[in-house]
């Protein structure tokens, strides 16, 4: 009878272990994330690898640079939707990551095709809103702030005029 129960012991504890191991992938460590209808999946490079040199200061951590890296090379290519899932990927791994989010905010903004539509603008200022509440250096707050005057007042704001001030 005690094995018996020390079986159904170990048995519950190794289901709790194993349904704990497959959460779903869609959990964040922001929860303010899953609000917002982030571009995923794979990236695809239509223009290949070799988009030249990057160097972006940023404080995120280290294990993300690459993808950082791709993300400001495929957004300085116009390459946005896929600049936004590799800045969606880096903010995945490091949440703290002030640099991603700016990222995200400036894969929204096409400046030299039409502006973005409410959707996308509020996609924009619901990240920035993210954005501003994570630790940041002086010198991100500055470029969050940058971009972030694009989306400020948005909705009394004609693009033209959220452009320049932006």
């Amino acid at each position: 009878m005690k094995s018996s129960n020390s079986f159904i012991l170990v048995a519950g504890v190794m289901a709790i272990l194993i349904m704990a191991s497959c959460r779903s992938k869609n959990v964040y460590p922001n929860p303010a994330l899953n609000q917002i209808e982030l571009l995923r999946g794979d990236i695809i490079l239509c223009s290949g690898k070799d988009f030249g040199d990057v160097d972006f200061a940023m404080s995120c951590d280290y294990s993300v640079r690459e993808t950082f890296e791709l993300a400001i090379s495929l957004l300085h290519s116009f390459e946005y939707d896929e600049a936004e899932k590799a800045f969606v990927q880096v903010i995945d791994a490091d949440p703290n990551c002030a640099m991603a989010y700016w990222g995200v905010a400036m894969s929204i903004y096409h400046a030299l095709w039409e502006p973005p539509g409410p959707e996308q603008l509020k996609k924009g200022e619901k990240i920035l809103q993210i954005a501003a509440t994570i630790p940041k250096t002086e010198r991100e707050e500055e470029y969050l702030a940058a971009v972030g005057e694009y989306y400020h007042h948005w909705e009394n704001t004609d693009p033209k005029t959220r452009h320049k001030n932006g």
